[in-house]
């Protein structure tokens, strides 16, 4: 599709104004900002950014190997289709629970999810004990197949669990399942470009008083957008250890 508009107003110029192209399923990464012309040619583009980025390649393959074996050449690594994925988004970044005056209710863990190629997300499960144990979430979706039965828009989700659950639980994780019968990994993955990256989203609950005074669970997400700083994941030791080659080694300053 050519897009001149997104949310019905005009494409910012970040965001390719005056026209991109926009590809379901697919990465942003191709989907061409400030579209000028279109050529069609007989063979696979040569663009430096089509060889060089949007690449999910070995953990073993480092800058080194990649230059040297041709890497960056093998059409196999190539990302087009999005990945499964799944996020919180509530409870948010450094939001505070009061536990006393909770503790007899319920709260809605929430969030979305999104799959790559039109395949379905059949399901989001929620973990309170570092996936020992998995609870269906339920799904909202807004969005019917299209004629050849394929899906292309996220879903929301939603988790009603009792407060008190939440004492003694250091971590809250997400997952999503589509029609390939398929997970998202436990674990993250190190690759050279730290792209497609779609291990469960996890979120760590701390005890914390408020302004208050008031003993209260703190939520805190791995990372925050742009260049804000924060999150539990920025922190040497709490990173998380790479299920490809071995663990990833962080040297300390």
């Amino acid at each position: 599709m050519v897009a001149f508009q997104a949310n019905g107003e005009r494409l910012h110029p970040d965001r390719g104004f005056p026209i991109r192209l926009v590809i379901p399923g697919y990465i942003g990464g191709r989907m061409i900002k400030w579209l000028a012309k279109i050529n069609v040619i007989p063979h696979e583009s040569h663009n430096c950014y089509h060889y060089w980025d949007n690449k999910y390649l070995p953990p073993q393959v480092t800058a080194k190997v990649a230059a040297q074996d041709g890497w960056w050449y093998k059409q196999e690594y190539i990302i087009n289709e999005l990945s499964l994925n799944s996020l919180i988004t509530q409870p948010s970044h450094g939001e505070l629970l009061p536990i006393a005056k909770n503790i007899a209710n319920t709260y809605e863990i929430a969030g979305y999810a999104h799959s790559g190629g039109g395949r379905k997300v059949t399901r989001v499960e929620v973990t309170t004990d570092c996936g020992a144990t998995w609870n269906l979430a339920k799904i909202t979706r807004q969005e019917a197949p299209n004629p050849y039965g394929k899906y292309w828009c996220w879903i929301w989700w939603s988790f009603e669990i009792p407060v008190a659950d939440l004492v003694g639980t250091s971590e809250i994780w997400c997952r999503a399942w589509d029609t390939s019968n398929s997970p998202q990994p436990e674990k993250a993955v190190w690759t050279l470009m730290g792209q497609s990256s779609n291990h469960v989203f996890r979120v760590k609950v701390h005890k914390d008083r408020s302004q208050k005074g008031e003993v209260a669970f703190r939520f805190e997400y791995p990372t925050q957008p742009g260049t804000q700083s924060g999150g539990w994941a920025t922190r040497v030791s709490d990173k998380v250890k790479s299920a490809g080659y071995g663990p990833i080694e962080y040297e300390m300053e």
